[in-house]
């Protein structure tokens, strides 16, 4: 039961979603992929859009998100100007202007919530008022604003000289890099996915075949755990550049998805019937 309430507790803060990105080819591609579940909190309601959750940063390096379907737009819309300036931007480049976007888009809404309803022009107009201020004026704002979050998850995918990067950014605006773990995913069903990986010993020496079909795998096991939605976008990123994976590769995975299902669950029925086959019935006297 303890475990339960763990996993509901680690749930409940999850956003109700699953994106994955995981390094292949020797590290020169990467398979992504994201369901398309939306969910409406102040409708109370989930339902999958028509819209993909991958957004195009530049030639080589798409963004998946988890959370607010708002405030990543307008991050990635400005990062993707950023990005258009420069000559071949690194991915790690791009990870910190998205990390510099997130913290600016953070303290603005921040401003608008707790210091401009209170007659402060700004953060820093607040903190150089502060002094003359209170303490049960100062203390509880500055809590609000060292608190407050976009709620938003976002993974970082793309290919660039070095080869293939996966980063994970996330309030207030930090990152980690999964480049050595070869993979990432964020969402409800993240738990689901990363198992699926953990079980085929992944890394970043499998083939584009493989990789797609253990991604493919990881996203349906994801539709076990809440709020994770059916339909599903997947992406190829190499050096070249970004390419949709047809339906028709879908179709295929799914029937091998089906095919390796029904022979496991073969598998475990022949387990459970060697089990009741123990011979176990003199301890069971005591």
């Amino acid at each position: 039961m303890k475990h339960n309430n763990t996993y509901k507790t680690y749930i409940s803060k999850k956003s109700m979603t699953i994106c994955i990105a995981a390094i292949c080819d020797n590290n020169q591609k990467i398979v992504v992929a994201s369901d398309r579940m939306i969910t409406a909190s102040h409708l109370s309601q989930q339902f999958e859009h028509g819209v993909p959750k991958m957004e195009e940063i530049s030639k080589s390096c798409l963004a998946v998100t988890a959370g607010s379907a708002l405030a990543p737009r307008e991050i990635f819309s400005s990062v993707r100007t950023w990005a258009s300036s420069k000559s071949n931007p690194s991915i790690s480049e791009i990870v910190e202007e998205v990390k510099n976007r997130f913290n600016k888009l953070r303290i603005r809404k921040a401003e608008e919530k707790y210091i401009k309803s209170r007659g402060f022009e700004s953060v820093e107009d607040f903190y150089s008022k502060s002094q003359s201020l209170p303490p049960q004026i100062v203390v509880p704002i500055n809590e609000k604003l060292e608190n407050e979050e976009l709620g938003v998850e976002v993974l970082i995918a793309g290919v660039d000289s070095d080869g293939a990067h996966v980063y994970w950014v996330t309030d207030p605006g930090v990152s980690n890099c999964y480049d050595s773990l070869c993979y990432s995913a964020v969402g409800s069903g993240e738990p689901h996915a990363l198992h699926t990986f953990i079980a085929e010993s992944y890394d970043g020496s499998v083939s584009l075949k493989k990789a797609l079909f253990v991604v493919f795998e990881a996203k349906r096991n994801a539709e076990n755990a809440p709020g994770v939605g059916s339909k599903s976008d997947f992406w190829i990123i190499d050096k070249n550049g970004l390419s949709k994976v047809d339906d028709s590769i879908l179709i295929e995975l799914e029937k091998i998805y089906k095919k390796k299902k029904a022979k496991l669950d073969e598998s475990n029925r022949e387990v459970v019937g060697d089990i009741d086959k123990l011979e176990v019935e003199k301890y069971e006297k005591k």
